[in-house]
C-alpha cells in the first residue's frame, strides 16, 4: 500500500482538526464579552411631570434635567430637591481655607 493515501488521511484530520479549533475558539471569543458584560435593562419610561410643573434642560449641552415643582397643597414655598452627588464625596467634608 502506498504511503500517500495515509499521508492524505493525516493532513485531512489535522484540517479538521485545526477548522474545529478555530470554529471552538471563535464562538468562545464571540460570545465571551456579550455573557461577561450583558446589556443593561432598558430604563423605565420617564415619570410623568406633576401638574403644573415645570421641565427645564441645564448645562452646556443641556443635557441636566430639572423640575420646577408647584408648591404643596398647603401652600408655602415650593419643595426642593437637590440631585444625588454621585462621586463619592460627603457633603460635611472639611475644606482649610474656605
Amino acid at each position: 500500500m502506498p504511503a500517500w493515501p495515509r499521508c492524505s488521511r493525516l493532513a485531512a484530520a489535522a484540517v479538521a482538526a485545526l477548522l474545529a479549533a478555530a470554529l471552538y475558539f471563535g464562538v468562545v471569543l464571540g460570545l465571551q464579552r456579550p455573557v461577561t458584560y450583558p446589556r443593561p435593562p432598558r430604563p423605565p419610561s420617564p415619570p410623568a411631570l406633576p401638574a403644573g410643573a415645570e421641565q427645564v434642560w441645564l448645562g452646556p449641552n443641556r443635557d441636566w434635567e430639572a423640575w420646577l415643582l408647584p408648591p404643596g397643597a398647603g401652600g408655602g414655598a415650593p419643595p426642593a430637591r437637590g440631585p444625588p452627588r454621585g462621586r463619592g464625596e460627603k457633603k460635611t467634608q472639611h475644606h482649610p481655607g474656605v
